[in-house]
């Protein structure tokens, strides 16, 4: 019984996930609502979005919401109707409508940047970490966030996690049939525009609560021009006011389930008794870019690292060699992937 038990832990420890990191960090939320038939949202406002992205990139996440035309999505008429816009093209700085016209763009062009700037400057009530895993087997993103309170807060707080594309060709009036879109809200990850309830209520300084979601890429998505972007969200009455966003670029290759499942027969350990050495081989049919092969003794230490990094597509050869240090008896390899863990057992006599 007590083996039973041992062994299961051994396995649960093997499949945690590693958890995104949560910076630190106050960003602003900068959005634009336009649509592809309308003539302004090509022209004045065009050009008004490319220097609020030039000037406050590093400091906010911009999105151009869509609530119409060929562009349009949910998510993006969703996010327009939040902030109430009547119009297009109109702009919004964390929720608050900017009133930019083509005769005061530049004084608001200041003004923006002077306003995220300093929000930039501010302690974070809380922020968002991710991480992104594509599944290259079933075309999927696999999203896992981290939301953490740096300060004791009250209220209904949600997260949400988004895809926005960049150079996505696409006709605009006032630009013209291949005019190349920027940061276009492409949609949700989470089920509901406005994501998943983090806390409802009083919740401390420190406390982290994690999600898991998957989308599968459409068709018309550019997997390289993606920013993967989560927004925590305080619910007021039935609007969802803007607390703090992150963003990344960044994803690792994983393997799904029955890419898992493959990879179970394709790692073998040979001999599995020796008194010496075995060999651990590994045969791919496709890249593995964040495994780590780790050998426990039957009490879940660790006794080495054997391996860690990029597993490429073929046969890989991992040497274990028994040191003065190691007594005699059963051992467990491990590789451990995105996806889950494979074990092996060896003896050393």
């Amino acid at each position: 019984m007590k083996k039973k038990l041992l062994l299961f832990s051994l396995l649960f420890i093997f499949s945690l996930q590693i958890f995104a990191q949560v910076p630190q960090e106050q960003r602003s939320l900068l959005i634009k609502v336009s649509a592809t038939w309308c003539p302004p949202c090509g022209g004045w406002a065009w050009d008004m979005f490319e220097n609020l992205v030039e000037d406050n990139q590093d400091n906010a996440v911009l999105i151009t919401a869509h609530y119409s035309g060929d562009l349009f999505n949910v998510s993006a008429d969703e996010m327009a109707a939040n902030v109430n816009a009547a119009f297009q093209p109109s702009f919004f700085l964390n929720n608050v409508h900017q009133s930019i016209t083509s005769g005061n763009a530049s004084t608001k062009r200041t003004t923006i940047k002077d306003a995220v700037d300093a929000n930039a400057l501010e302690m974070p009530l809380a922020n968002v970490g991710i991480n992104v895993t594509h599944i290259a087997s079933t075309e999927e993103l696999q999203f896992n966030t981290t939301t953490k309170f740096f300060q004791d807060a009250t209220g209904e707080y949600y997260v949400a996690s988004y895809i926005v594309e960049n150079e996505v060709v696409n006709q605009q009036a006032g630009q013209g049939a291949d005019a190349i879109h920027e940061k276009i809200l492409r949609g949700s990850v989470t089920s509901e525009t406005f994501g998943e309830l983090v806390v409802n209520g009083a919740v401390a300084t420190g406390a982290e609560v994690e999600h898991n979601n998957t989308i599968t890429i459409d068709a018309d998505w550019n997997i390289d021009h993606l920013e993967f972007v989560s927004i925590i969200w305080k619910k007021e009455n039935d609007e969802y006011q803007f607390v703090n966003a992150n963003i990344t670029t960044d994803f690792t290759i994983g393997v799904g389930a029955d890419d898992l499942n493959t990879l179970v027969s394709a790692m073998k350990v040979h001999p599995t008794v020796t008194s010496t050495t075995a060999n651990v081989t590994i045969d791919l049919e496709n890249e593995i870019q964040n495994a780590t092969l780790e050998l426990y003794d039957f009490s879940g230490k660790k006794v080495e690292v054997i391996f860690q990094g990029q597993i490429g597509i073929g046969n890989s050869t991992f040497t274990i060699e028994k040191s003065s240090g190691m007594t005699k008896g059963m051992y467990l390899v491990v590789l451990q992937t995105e996806a889950g863990a494979i074990t092996r057992k060896v003896i050393f006599e």
